[in-house]
């Protein structure tokens, strides 16, 4: 159960690593790899070996390292549908809510004109509530 855990945890960085090795077209070495993902070299380190085991990553040895790039074998065909898969889906949501962002922002202003009339109820209240109290508690220490 806890290795099922541990893998969970790294699944965004998984995802990173492999979308931004895919968008390259060249060999990249891992210090590479962190520049483009912006995932940090000890999760490139275990990702990127165990990317390479399942068919995902190809490998090659560069003059002082490995390099690795999308393997275009069968073998790891269904790791990397499902990646995709994923991947596709992060997008589609990311695109959702900033199209959703976007109506809000230029939505000719109703959405943005109700929510500060809601806010400004809102804190009115709390401003009550709290003028309300710190006013008994002044009186109260005054009359001690």
């Amino acid at each position: 159960m806890g290795d099922v855990k541990k893998v969970q945890a790294q699944f965004p960085d998984l995802i990173k690593v492999y979308a931004g090795v895919k968008d390259s077209s060249k060999w990249l070495d891992l210090e590479e790899i962190v520049q483009i993902t912006g995932v940090n070299i000890y999760s490139v380190r275990r990702l990127v070996p165990m990317l390479h085991r399942l068919g995902v990553f190809d490998r090659t040895e560069g003059s002082h390292s490995f390099l690795y790039k999308i393997s275009d074998n069968s073998r790891g065909m269904r790791h990397i549908l499902a990646l995709e898969t994923t991947l596709n889906m992060i997008k589609s949501r990311e695109n959702l809510i900033s199209s959703s962002v976007e109506y809000l922002h230029f939505g000719g202003n109703k959405a943005e004109g109700r929510g500060q009339r809601a806010e400004g109820k809102e804190q009115g209240c709390k401003v009550e509530v709290n003028d309300n109290c710190l006013a008994e508690h002044d009186i109260k220490s005054k009359l001690q």
